[in-house]
């Protein structure tokens, strides 16, 4: 029950969520990610994390344990603010996560004010 209460929660989110384990492999690529950045997870999942450029910062994220938030990320023509942060069992770095949200519009709207 709660694994499949997590997974929905995941998948039916409206921000981006990527995963990576210990090794810096995706190991959660979800729907809204897909969206946003035009890959599948099919395609990505059990690859390194390097296979999507602007989030290979999340590997840095794995290897020292400390969150990045806020972080402004372009992909083609899109801006996504992105915030990377540890996960963390029994105190010990097992992976990272990745929660971005879309601010393309947001930001052109900005910049003609």
């Amino acid at each position: 029950m709660k694994v499949a209460f997590l997974s929905s929660l995941l998948e039916g989110c409206s921000c981006g969520i990527v995963t990576i384990d210990v090794y810096g492999k995706i190991v959660l690529f979800n729907k809204a990610a897909e969206e946003m950045l035009g890959l599948r997870s099919e395609r990505v999942v059990g690859r390194s994390i390097g296979v999507i450029e602007p989030f290979s910062a999340l590997k840095e994220v794995l290897e020292r344990g400390k969150s990045r938030l806020n972080a402004r990320v372009e992909v083609g023509f899109s801006t996504f603010m992105v915030g990377m942060s540890p996960v963390v069992e029994e105190g010990k770095v097992v992976g990272a996560v990745a929660v971005f949200q879309d601010v393309t519009e947001f930001c052109k709207m900005a910049n003609e004010l």
